[in-house]
């Protein structure tokens, strides 16, 4: 049933073996992709309210701890203040 639904969706199913993952300490949840994700679009530089625009989507200073949407999370991410 789900196989099918995907399939119906326009999204192609990838059976994966995963004996050796779960062996080495992996979980399947980070192989998985997650459909229930709204794209919102990407944020111009005018439209971040964290400062000017960076190269890299990591915390890299500030003074506020400031919230970002992880993928594979349920809720929002609240990122440690950097050091």
């Amino acid at each position: 049933p789900l196989r099918e639904l995907l399939v119906a969706r326009g999204y192609r199913v990838h059976v994966v073996p995963l004996g050796a993952f779960n062996r080495s300490g992996g979980a399947a949840y980070c192989l998985t992709l997650k459909l229930n994700n709204i794209y919102q679009g990407r944020m111009g530089a005018c439209e971040r309210s964290d400062g000017p625009s960076r190269a890299s989507s990591a915390p890299s200073g500030g003074s506020a701890v400031r919230e970002a949407t992880s993928v594979g999370a349920n809720q929002p991410q609240r990122w440690p203040k950097a050091a």
